[in-house]
């Protein structure tokens, strides 16, 4: 199989993106977010939301209103690359924690694959099309004193120490 370096870096350029999603998530960074879709970029999370990507960003935060902390993981990565677009299947856990009261703390697992459409614009990729598909979900409640939820320095906005880290 004869891979070009244009390839490699393409597909390097596409991992940051996905990643970028990961941590805009975790963040709650509106801007990061928007900034890994095109501009009428579509997104479908089956059986949740279809819109934009600031939408989806604004339906995300009020579903996420009593989370305490969201970690988003990404495993298996497939990507085919064609010039200037390209495709990937892309297979992630999302991990979530809510206090629920009464000394509960609800995690809430969902294993999935992004299914992403791609463009390079102006040098840059990003997302023109984005269809979630969730495989397995589950959601069980464990007791506060069991979690350290919000107790290791972690936060979900730009105080986290990965921002001045990162930049």
């Amino acid at each position: 199989m004869d891979v070009t370096l244009e390839e490699l870096i393409a597909k390097s350029e596409i991992r940051d993106v996905l990643h970028d999603y990961c941590r805009s998530m975790d963040r709650l960074d509106r801007d990061l977010c928007v900034s890994v879709f095109h501009p009428e970029a579509e997104l479908l999370y089956e059986g949740m939301f279809t819109g934009t990507a600031p939408e989806f960003f604004d339906w995300m935060v009020e579903r996420h209103s009593s989370v305490k902390a969201c970690s988003h993981q990404l495993t298996s990565r497939t990507i085919r690359v064609d010039g200037d677009r390209a495709v990937s299947e892309t297979y992630g856990t999302i991990a979530v924690q809510s206090e629920v009261g009464d000394g509960w703390v609800e995690e809430r697992t969902t294993r999935g694959r992004y299914l992403d459409t791609w463009s390079r614009r102006s040098g840059r990729w990003a997302i023109d099309r984005r269809h979630h598909v969730a495989d397995t979900r589950s959601t069980h409640r464990v007791p506060v004193t069991t979690t350290d939820i919000g107790d290791r320095g972690a936060r979900r906005d730009r105080d986290d120490p990965s921002y001045w880290l990162l930049g």
